[in-house]
C-alpha cells in the first residue's frame, strides 16, 4: 500500500446514524404501496448502472413515511446496497427523488465528505476484492444475506483525500462517456423505429418472412454446461434471449437477426423475442438465425419488432415458435427502398456505440482495483495516470 494511505472499514466514513437498514417486515409490506408518493429501493431498482434507477419502482405515501419509515430513508448522494439475495449490488441515489424508502433487502450508508468522498467510496464498493469480502462474509444459511454490523466491518483503501477525488474522477469520466454512449444508442434505436413506422403510414408490402429472410439454423450447435466450461473464452454464447454464457471458439462473425425459438419466445405485445448480434458469437437451438434477402438486417429486425407472432406460439407446458411457423409471418414492408439503407445505416452506428460501451467499461474494469490498490496513481497536476 503507497505510502499515506490506510485501511478503513466502512462504519468510519459514515456520519452519525449514517448507516442504517430497511424497516421492519410488519412497517412496511405490499398492502402499503401506492400509485404515487415517496419511491421504494428494491433489488430491481439497484441494477442500471451507478445510480439507483427509479424507472420501475413502487410507492408508499408521505403520512406512512413520516410515521412508520423516517428512519429507513435514503437521499440524494448516499449509497444503497442490498443485504440480501443479489449481493454486491451498489447504487447512488440521485439528484432526483429528494427522498426514497428502503425495503426490507437494502441498507443506506450516508458517508461523511470530511472522511472520505462519497464517489470514491462508491468505487471501493464496486472493485473485486470489495466483492470478494462480502463474499467472504455472507451469511449463507437459507437465502445468502449480509447485516449492518457486516457491511459497516468491510474495509475500503483511503488514500488522502484529495487522491480520492482524482481516482474517482477518472472513474467517473469512463462512467460518463459510458452514460452518454448508452443514451447514444438508444437515440438511435428510437430513430430507428420511429422511422420504420414513419415508412409504413406512406406505404407498405406485406411479405412473409420466408421471402424476405435467410435462416442460417443449421450453423447453430447447441452446447450443454459441461462442454462450455471446457471452452472457457471471451466469446458470447447467444440464447432465446441473450447471452447466455461466454465459450472459447465461435460460429459466426457477421450481422445477424436473432428471433426466439424455445422458451421466451413472444412479448406482452405479441412480438416476437428479437436482438441484432455482431462481432464473433456462438448461437444455441434456442433462437433462429436470420439474415435479410433483399432489405436490410435493420429493415428485418424492425419489421420483425412490429409483428405479432401470438397465433404461430405453441406449446402449452414451454412455447416454441418453429422455423415452418415463422417462415410465414406477414411483415409489413414500406414501398419504399431507400429506407431499408437508412435504418441499415442507423443500425450500423448503433452497434458501434454499443461496442464503445464495451470497450470503455473493460478499461474502467481493468483500472479499478489498479486505482484502488495504488499500483496506478493519478498525477494532482493534470489527472494523468502514473504506474
Amino acid at each position: 500500500m503507497p505510502d499515506g494511505w490506510t485501511t478503513t472499514q466502512l462504519r468510519d466514513v459514515a456520519t452519525i446514524k449514517g448507516l442504517v437498514g430497511g424497516p421492519f417486515g410488519s412497517n412496511l409490506g405490499t398492502r402499503d404501496y401506492t400509485s404515487g408518493g415517496i419511491p421504494v429501493i428494491r433489488g430491481q431498482n439497484l441494477v442500471g448502472g451507478r445510480y439507483v434507477s427509479f424507472e420501475d419502482c413502487v410507492y408508499v405515501s408521505q403520512p406512512k413515511v413520516a410515521q412508520h419509515l423516517s428512519g429507513n430513508t435514503a437521499c440524494p448522494g448516499d449509497l444503497a446496497f442490498t443485504q440480501r439475495g443479489t449481493l454486491g449490488q451498489v447504487a447512488v441515489m440521485p439528484a432526483e427523488p429528494p427522498i426514497a424508502v428502503l425495503s426490507q433487502s437494502q441498507m443506506r450508508l450516508r458517508i461523511d465528505d470530511s472522511a472520505a468522498d462519497p464517489w470514491f467510496v462508491y468505487y471501493c464498493t464496486t472493485a473485486p476484492k470489495f466483492l470478494k469480502q462480502i463474499r467472504d462474509n455472507a451469511i449463507i444459511a437459507g437465502v445468502p444475506h449480509i447485516n449492518l454490523g457486516i457491511l459497516g466491518s468491510l474495509t475500503i483503501p483511503t488514500p488522502p483525500l484529495e487522491e480520492q477525488r482524482r481516482i474517482a474522477g477518472v472513474l467517473g469520466a469512463l462512467d460518463d462517456l459510458i452514460d452518454t454512449n448508452g443514451r447514444l444508442r438508444h437515440l438511435l434505436r428510437r430513430a430507428q423505429a420511429s422511422l420504420y413506422q414513419l415508412a409504413i403510414q406512406r406505404g407498405f408490402e406485406t411479405v412473409s418472412l420466408g421471402d424476405c429472410a435467410q435462416f442460417h439454423n443449421r450453423e447453430r450447435i447447441p452446447l450443454s454446461k459441461a462442454e462450455r466450461s471446457a471452452m472457457p473464452g471471451p466469446f458470447p454464447y447467444f440464447g432465446a434471449t441473450g447471452v447466455v454464457d461466454t465459450v472459447g471458439r465461435y460460429l459466426f462473425d457477421e450481422v445477424h437477426v436473432l428471433v426466439g425459438e424455445d422458451g421466451s419466445v413472444i412479448q406482452d405485445d405479441g412480438s416476437p423475442v428479437v436482438q441484432m448480434v455482431w462481432g464473433k458469437y456462438w448461437v444455441n437451438n434456442h433462437a433462429h438465425v436470420l439474415s435479410g434477402v433483399g432489405i436490410s438486417d435493420g429493415l428485418l429486425r424492425q419489421a420483425l419488432l412490429a409483428s405479432n407472432v401470438a397465433s404461430l406460439v405453441t406449446g402449452a407446458v414451454q412455447a416454441k415458435l418453429s422455423m415452418g411457423r415463422l417462415k410465414t409471418l406477414h411483415l409489413h414492408l414500406p414501398v419504399d427502398s431507400t429506407v431499408s439503407q437508412v435504418i441499415d445505416l442507423l443500425a450500423a452506428a448503433e452497434r458501434e456505440f454499443s461496442d464503445e460501451v464495451v470497450a470503455v467499461a473493460s478499461t474502467r474494469d481493468e483500472l479499478l482495483p489498479l486505482l484502488m490498490s495504488g499500483r496506478v496513481r493519478v498525477s494532482p497536476a493534470a489527472g494523468s495516470l502514473a504506474g
